[in-house]
């Protein structure tokens, strides 16, 4: 009778954890728009979106459901933070991904930087290509600057794994009449090397939301390892802040559990 007990209880345990991986995954199939709102007292107000770690084809997030909810949220300006295609991909493949990058440059200003799935793809030339033929401004340790009414914006795109020093990136350090400081970067455990530099605001992904998230943490994230500090949300620290998105991708792995695909989208006013 004991034995039975025992037998039942397994039953049951293992009973209770496929129903929750099952939910964790199905709950992951779906794009979460996670907004935010700054405080700044601006002469205009901006509205930044941010696309992170699509890793085309292997995304998650169907592109015509993400162009739609793109076009509800009305940005300013999108921020593209690095694995927008996989490493795998194929020449073949990328047409899609095009016309869906063409299409969100046409109606309001993107900005872009690369990851490290991008760096390590043959397709890299061509893609950096395609941004500059396509209004997407590709910032390669640059600075850009963006205007709305009064408000100056600086925009700087720092390359895969580069620290933002006056080595790296000195347009940054000369630039210093902007109301607004945005710095694109795809890591986000470089988070103290953007707080030592005054960085502002800063957009990462990398970390793909931990890959496994219980209790709004994640579980493991590529060069943190596991239990990861930065893989979801707001970060602050000193006069920074840094947002990391979870992705709209699956990449090297399918498996997001209770890891919705995440869009991050913030009001600074």
């Amino acid at each position: 009778m004991k034995k039975k007990g025992v037998a039942l209880l397994i039953i049951a345990l293992l009973a209770f954890s496929a129903l929750t991986i099952g939910i964790g995954l199905w709950t992951s199939r779906k794009i979460e728009t996670e907004l935010y709102e700054e405080t700044l007292n601006l002469s205009s107000p901006i509205r930044v979106c941010q696309i992170s770690d699509l890793h085309y084809p292997y995304n998650g997030a169907d592109l015509d459901k993400l162009s739609e909810e793109i076009t509800d949220i009305s940005p300013d300006l999108v921020f593209l933070t690095g694995d927008i295609f996989d490493g795998k991909a194929r020449k073949e493949d990328m047409s899609e991904l095009y016309s869906f990058l063409s299409s969100l440059a046409s109606a309001r200003s993107v900005y872009a930087v690369i990851g490290n799935h991008e760096i390590g793809s043959p397709l890299l030339e061509e893609y950096t290509d395609f941004c500059r033929n396509n209004k997407i401004n590709l910032l390669l340790d640059e600075t850009a600057v963006f205007r709305k009414g009064t408000l100056t914006v600086k925009i700087t795109g720092l390359k895969d794994g580069k620290l933002l020093n006056e080595t790296n990136v000195p347009d940054y350090f000369t630039e210093k009449n902007a109301s607004l400081n945005f710095v694109l970067a795809h890591r986000p455990e470089l988070f103290d090397s953007y707080v030592s530099a005054n960085a502002g605001y800063v957009f990462t992904g990398h970390a793909h939301g931990g890959q496994m998230r219980f209790f709004g943490k994640g579980v493991y994230a590529p060069d943190q390892g596991l239990f990861p500090s930065y893989t979801s949300g707001r970060y602050s620290a000193a006069k920074t802040v840094m947002f990391v998105s979870r992705g709209l991708g699956d990449g090297y792995s399918s498996f997001r559990c209770f890891n919705p695909y995440h869009l991050i989208v913030v009001d600074f006013v």
